[in-house]
C-alpha cells in the first residue's frame, strides 16, 4: 500500500522532543513496509492553543502530543494508545534558583512541595494537574517569562521532563547561571506521548500502529530512544531522588507510559 504524502506536525515542543519523535515516525513508516512515501516535517510554532488544537483539521495529518492535552479538547482526532517515552517525561525534574537548594532539602514533603510556587507556562498541561493536585500554581506568559520568574523569586521552580530538563537549562534560556537543576527530587503524574491522527486519514492508524510494534519487537525502537537520551537515568540520578506521586485528572487508570 502507498501512502504519497503524509504531513506530521512536530512544533510547540523541546528540541530533545523534536528531534526524537520526528525520527520515531520516520522508523514506524519505515517498519511499515509501505512502499514509497513522502513525509512532510512542519515545525511551526503556534502560540495559540485553539490554533494547535485545530491543527489536525486541514493542517496535518498526524502528531504527537501529551495524552489528554486540553487543546484537543473538543477535537476529533484517533488516537494510537502504546506510550513512545518510556515514562520519562513523567518522570519532572526542577529549575530552581541555585541559592534554593536548601528549600528542597531531601526532608522536603507532599505538603510543603505543594505549598512552593510552581511557575507554569501558559498554556502547558502541567498546571491543570499541579492544580488538581492542590500545588500552588502561577501561570502564565512562555518558558523563558518562567525561568526569569524564578530567577527574581517570583515562583520557586518549574518542573520539566527528565528527557529535556538538561537541553533546556543549555539552550540560554533566562539568567542561565542563577538556575539550576534541583538534585533531590522526582514529581511524577502520568504523561504519556502518543500519536494523534486525523480522522480524515484513518488507513494510517493501522500502518503507524503495526510500523510502531515491530520496531518495538526488533528493538528499534528503544535504540533509538537512547540514542536521543543516552543514560538520563543515570547521569540525572532517577533511582536515588525522592518521588512525589501525582495524579493526572485526565487520564484513565490505564494509561501508562
Amino acid at each position: 500500500m502507498q501512502i504519497p504524502h503524509i504531513r506530521f506536525w512536530n512544533g510547540n515542543k523541546s528540541t530533545p522532543r523534536r528531534m526524537y519523535e520526528k525520527a520515531l515516525i520516520a522508523m514506524c513508516l519505515q517498519h511499515a513496509e509501505i512502499g514509497d512515501f513522502s513525509l512532510h516535517i512542519d515545525e511551526t510554532d503556534y502560540p495559540k492553543p485553539e490554533d494547535e488544537g485545530q491543527i489536525l483539521d486541514s493542517k496535518c495529518d498526524v502528531l504527537v502530543t501529551v495524552e489528554g492535552n486540553s487543546k484537543f479538547a473538543g477535537q476529533s482526532f484517533i488516537k494510537i494508545d502504546t506510550p513512545l517515552c518510556n515514562d520519562l517525561l513523567s518522570h519532572r525534574l526542577c529549575i530552581i534558583r541555585s541559592d534554593k537548594q536548601d528549600v528542597f532539602s531531601v526532608e522536603l514533603t507532599d505538603s510543603k512541595l505543594r505549598r512552593l510556587k510552581a511557575g507554569i507556562p501558559a498554556t502547558w498541561a502541567d498546571a491543570d494537574i499541579l492544580r488538581y493536585n492542590e500545588c500552588h500554581v502561577v501561570e502564565q506568559g512562555d518558558l523563558n517569562h518562567i525561568l526569569e520568574a524564578i530567577h527574581k523569586g517570583d515562583c520557586d521552580y518549574i518542573p520539566l521532563g527528565a528527557i529535556e530538563i538538561e537541553a533546556i537549562m543549555a539552550s540560554g534560556f533566562g539568567n542561565q547561571n542563577a538556575l539550576t537543576i534541583e538534585a533531590n527530587h522526582i514529581i511524577h503524574y502520568p504523561l504519556p506521548l502518543v500519536f494523534y491522527v486525523a480522522p480524515r486519514r484513518p488507513e494510517l492508524v493501522s500502518i503507524i500502529e503495526f510500523g510502531l510494534n515491530r520496531a518495538m519487537s526488533s528493538g528499534d525502537f528503544q535504540q533509538l530512544f537512547e540514542h536521543h537520551f543516552p543514560s538520563v537515568k543515570s547521569r540525572l540520578n532517577l533511582a536515588t531522588r525522592k518521588i512525589h506521586t501525582f495524579s493526572n485528572p485526565k487520564l484513565t487508570d490505564k494509561s501508562v507510559n
